[in-house]
């Protein structure tokens, strides 16, 4: 159940922010992008949290979760040091942050589940 609400609440969160930037009717398809890339954030987190006994993909999901967060976060953080980047210099700063949150979602992950072995609930 946490998953599906998860998955809706980022999916709508998406979606507004899609609208908010839309200018014209070329942006139909970034709109439907940027609803899709929070749907599955919400999808990861859903997952990761919503099971009782967490598989051995967890790290997985986290990893892959995390990534998409960071992308964006490596986004906007290139905009802010350097307002005018090219195209190639925010695809690398999105590559950067998916990297690092990848990175750093796959050791959360493992953490997570040596953690939920150590007290017996897996």
């Amino acid at each position: 159940m946490k998953r599906a609400i998860w998955t809706i609440g980022m999916a709508s969160a998406g979606l507004f922010l899609g609208l908010k930037g839309q200018e014209t009717r070329a942006d139909i398809v970034w709109t439907v992008v940027s609803m899709l890339w929070a749907a599955a954030i919400g999808l990861g987190i859903g997952t990761i949290f919503d099971q009782k006994h967490p598989s051995r993909h967890l790290a997985i999901y986290w990893a892959i979760t995390l990534a998409l967060v960071f992308a964006l976060v490596g986004m906007m953080a290139n905009a802010v040091i350097g307002p005018s980047a090219t195209d190639f210099q925010e695809t690398l700063a999105g590559l950067i942050g998916a990297i690092a949150g990848a990175l750093l979602g796959s050791l959360f992950g493992s953490v997570h589940q040596k953690k939920r072995r150590s007290i017996g609930l897996v």
